[in-house]
């Protein structure tokens, strides 16, 4: 890992150097000049020279802030969304090496050109270790992006899932509350195979009724026949009787 301007802080030509590095970074990835948006120097004429910031530009809606630190043994890298005068602006605060330039490019691609959302953005960042001075470790930002828009993915799929899931119930549901107004109705169902009708539940008291009834009628039907019958048996006897009467008399 290489410190790029490390001087900056300390000679005033490194540091013009420096914010031309990153002026020329820009407008290659916007293709077009930009120009600085936070002002950089005092009313005396007289410029900052610490770094914060070292570079920035608006673009559209969008702000891009550097913030340069003097290099160390353990590079810093901080990115983080602000805002400023109702502008979403993006952040990002490091060591310049040759490892983190192009990272600072990568980010500024996809803030200010690509126009990722917010919370993608905001997803983006902390997969690339916030706060973690360990840039030699981490991957591109075109490969966390493929992470971030994975795991959304499946975020989607388990949601439609569960709206499935909800809407199969729901139709169980309204199912069951059909077969229910239909037993309270007592209405007939009509089996379409055997062309029988059957009652419902519901209906069951009145069959019962309907069965009762019948055999008492069956009942009665069976005593006037066993009636009919014993009249017929009593009638043969007398008939018999009066034959012999006849016959004794002769």
């Amino acid at each position: 890992m290489k410190h790029l301007f490390k001087n900056f802080l300390e000679d005033k030509k490194i540091y013009r150097l420096n914010e031309r590095y990153y002026q020329s970074m820009f407008n290659k990835v916007l293709a077009e000049e930009v120009q600085p948006f936070y002002q950089t120097i005092y009313r005396n004429g007289e410029r900052f020279l610490d770094g914060n910031p070292i570079f920035s530009t608006a673009y559209h809606d969008r702000i891009v802030r550097i913030i340069q630190k003097s290099p160390s043994s353990k590079p810093a890298w901080r990115v983080w969304l602000d805002q400023f005068d109702n502008l979403d602006e993006l952040v990002i605060s490091l060591e310049l090496t040759d490892q983190s330039s192009p990272l600072v490019r990568q980010f500024v691609q996809k803030w200010l050109v690509e126009r990722l959302p917010k919370n993608e953005m905001q997803a983006l960042i902390s997969l690339l270790s916030v706060q973690k001075p360990i840039i030699s470790k981490m991957t591109s930002v075109s490969h966390s992006e493929s992470l971030v828009k994975k795991s959304a993915a499946r975020q989607t799929a388990i949601l439609n899932k569960q709206n499935e899931t909800q809407k199969t119930d729901k139709s169980v549901g309204n199912y069951d509350n059909l077969l229910k107004n239909r037993y309270k109705l007592g209405d007939k169902r009509t089996d379409v195979a055997s062309n029988k009708e059957e009652f419902h539940p519901k209906d069951r008291s009145r069959t019962t009724k309907i069965s009762h009834h019948q055999t008492k009628l069956d009942k009665l039907a069976l005593g006037s026949k066993s009636n009919e019958q014993e009249t017929l048996v009593n009638k043969n006897k007398d008939d018999k009787h009066i034959k012999r009467e006849k016959q004794s008399k002769k």
